[in-house]
């Protein structure tokens, strides 16, 4: 791409963004904090000075005060202690508490006019609940219930409300030897066991605190990383320290920015494999394998999630769409692969299309209540998947370098602001000659999903020449080009066009040599037209025996194996059907396949596949033999239970169920 192409790009989306003045904080919060772990409590005082920045005087702001996870069915205002609030006069208010809103509503004694300041000094008291504790320290991550200290709002929006950005300087007291570390930097304290933190134009202010946490210090260019973890944990914290930085670094170059002034690495929780972030916070997960993917997607979540976008589950696309994109860029230099193959082996299709499967709605664009509705974590896991593979999809019809450049551009001239779908499509259109319009619209706002396959490919004699033809198959609900390539026998490659109006057809490419092969979409610039993989199959083929649904259950193995001839996995689910439909010898016949495959031997699908051979030998009366299984298997490791299986089948011969059983 040239110099000059690149500048033109560039200035369109300068040009578009431009228009809006960079929203930087207006409010200054400073906290004196308190952690008395004897008395399970924080006490704090906070001065606030806030500015109205609605265009309408206000004579009303919200003091939030969230109900602690533990505190089930209780009123946030039984658990916050709203010790006193004093006003710029002097007077002291009477927070009300709006129990629909979980805040106070503050009146102030006079309007207070657009761009006007006021101040506000709150004392406050919160117990330390069960959620905070983490392993080794206390962990207070300032998101939703988890927040420790009340912020002041214009109105309780969750989104573009008046104090999303803040100053915060917080002066920590802890016990004797205890470490302080969050979002701010370090900066010179009180003393006397004090620490003081400062963090500028910041959504959340994450809080870690601990008896036996050491700090790693490192830096990727100009920006200062702080790892910090439970004695012990050395080896975690120089990988932590590593995998963060090297990250950072990348990003710096490919975005041309980093916004985050500093960055600080702490424990996730057990079950947090992707890890967690907040303003300038990374939670890392324990497990070493997992800790290069976690921290990829998190420092790109610093950007697009906490310092550009809404990390809100009401407007996903872009913080979840971008971070993904980030990380799966990041992950294929580290691969040494190429970005489509990268995203196919990340699993994020496979995720998307079960969900697909199982008619979740996946639907990215909803309001916040309707998003809140029976939704799970596999829902949000879902949705995250989707906006990962349709910002792929997007670089796909831009070019990948295209959408480099909008991200580029909207970080060069978008600082600490919200950027909304509707921004994100504007920015992109500006770099493209595409109409986006009906894109954004179709993958966005609608739970239609994209998905082709091919058949019938033959090759013919036609004229003085060759001819290729297919038959082509939209299956999904919504639709796109789909490029198709036939190869001649010369190695000569001819591009054709599957148009999106048509749902099915024959599709005919002429050649000048007889054909060699033929591929749709060889470049996965559509990365859902990857159909789901063996493992995705597997997975949902699993959650529908366990719902009784056998036919589809079963329909799902099939294709895996048309996928996959020899997937241990799919091939023990086929033998859980067939003994399911009363074809136990077909059932132990698809066991004792997979008993003679060159895996290891803990692997799963051999570990089940010789006790559920056990269990039909109980069935058919050979206890003997079932028993000697058992015994075997006691002797290996444990995979998904199947230790306490095989001591529950020692004991007693297994007996039947319904729904089917299944690891």
């Amino acid at each position: 791409m040239t110099h000059a192409r690149l500048r033109r790009i560039t200035t369109a989306v300068v040009a578009l963004l431009a228009g809006a003045a960079p929203l930087l904080a207006a409010n200054d919060y400073q906290i004196d904090l308190v952690i008395d772990p004897a008395k399970g409590t924080l006490h704090g005082t906070e001065k606030v000075t806030y500015r109205n920045e609605t265009e309408a005087p206000l004579d009303t702001v919200f003091l939030e005060a969230p109900a602690l996870p533990a505190a089930a069915g209780a009123a946030a205002a039984e658990r916050w202690k709203i010790l006193s609030l004093v006003d710029s006069k002097g007077g002291r208010a009477a927070p009300e508490w709006k129990p629909e809103e979980q805040a106070y509503a503050v009146r102030l004694p006079s309007p207070l006019g657009p761009g006007f300041k006021t101040v506000f000094t709150v004392e406050y008291e919160r117990p330390i609940d069960t959620a905070d504790m983490a392993p080794g320290y206390l962990d207070l991550n300032d998101r939703g219930a988890s927040s420790w200290f009340p912020k002041f709002r214009a109105y309780r929006a969750g989104s573009l409300g008046s104090d999303d950005l803040k100053d915060v300087t917080v002066n920590v007291g802890a016990p004797p030897g205890w470490t302080v570390a969050g979002s701010g930097a370090a900066a010179p304290g009180k003393g006397g066991g004090r620490t003081t933190l400062t963090a500028k134009s910041t959504r959340n202010f994450a809080l870690a605190a601990g008896e036996k946490l050491k700090p790693l210090r490192g830096s990727a260019g100009t920006i200062p990383v702080l790892v910090v973890a439970p004695e012990g944990k050395d080896a975690w914290s120089r990988q932590a320290l590593a995998e963060t930085t090297e990250a950072i670094t990348f990003y710096q170059g490919f975005l041309g920015a980093f916004p985050p002034a500093q960055v600080t690495v702490l424990p996730a929780a057990p079950f947090q494999v992707k890890g967690e972030s907040s303003s300038q916070v990374i939670y890392a997960p324990a497990g070493e394998a997992a800790l290069r993917d976690a921290v990829a997607l998190q420092a790109a979540r610093l950007i697009w999630g906490w310092s550009v976008g809404d990390p809100s589950d009401a407007t996903p696309f872009v913080s979840d769409g971008m971070s993904i994109w980030c990380q799966q860029n990041y992950l294929a230099k580290k691969n040494q692969t190429d970005l489509h193959t990268q995203y196919l082996r990340s699993g994020i299709n496979d995720t998307y299309l079960a969900g697909v499967l199982r008619g979740v709605d996946t639907t990215l664009m909803r309001a916040r209540a309707d998003r809140s509705k029976g939704e799970t974590g596999m829902d949000r896991a879902i949705a995250q998947a989707k906006a990962g593979a349709v910002m792929h999809m997007l670089g796909g019809i831009l070019g990948e370098e295209k959408l480099q450049e909008v991200a580029r551009g909207i970080l060069k001239t978008t600082r600490q602001g919200f950027v909304t779908d509707r921004d994100f499509q504007k920015a992109a259109q500006a770099a493209s000659t595409a109409r986006l319009d009906g894109f954004f619209d179709q993958w966005l706002r609608t739970k239609d999903h994209l998905d082709y396959y091919m058949s019938r490919v033959r090759g013919a004699k036609a004229g003085e020449g060759y001819e290729a033809r297919a038959d082509v198959y939209k299956t999904g609900s919504a639709a796109m080009p789909v490029e198709v390539v036939a190869t001649d026998l010369s190695g000569t490659k001819v591009r054709a066009i599957f148009p999106a109006d048509r749902t099915s057809g024959e599709i005919v490419i002429p050649l000048k040599a007889p054909l060699a092969s033929m591929a749709l979409d060889p470049l996965q610039r559509l990365p859902l037209i990857a159909r789901i993989g063996p493992a995705g199959r597997s997975d949902l083929a699993e959650s529908l025996m366990v719902e009784g649904k056998l036919l589809r259950a079963d329909e799902q193995i099939d294709q895996a194996l048309g996928d996959d001839p020899d997937n241990p996995r799919a091939w023990f689910l086929k033998g859980r059907l067939l003994k399911e439909r009363g074809d136990w010898s077909g059932a132990l016949l698809a066991w004792d396949k997979v008993s003679r495959m060159q895996i290891p031997q803990d692997d799963p699908a051999r570990i089940w596949s010789q006790l559920w051979t056990a269990r039909v030998y109980d069935l058919q009366g050979k206890r003997t033999e079932a028993v000697s299984i058992y015994t075997a298997l006691s002797s290996l490791p444990d995979a998904r239970g199947s230790q306490a299986a095989a001591a529950a089948g020692a004991k007693a011969p297994f007996t039947d169920s319904w729904p089917p059983l299944v690891p």
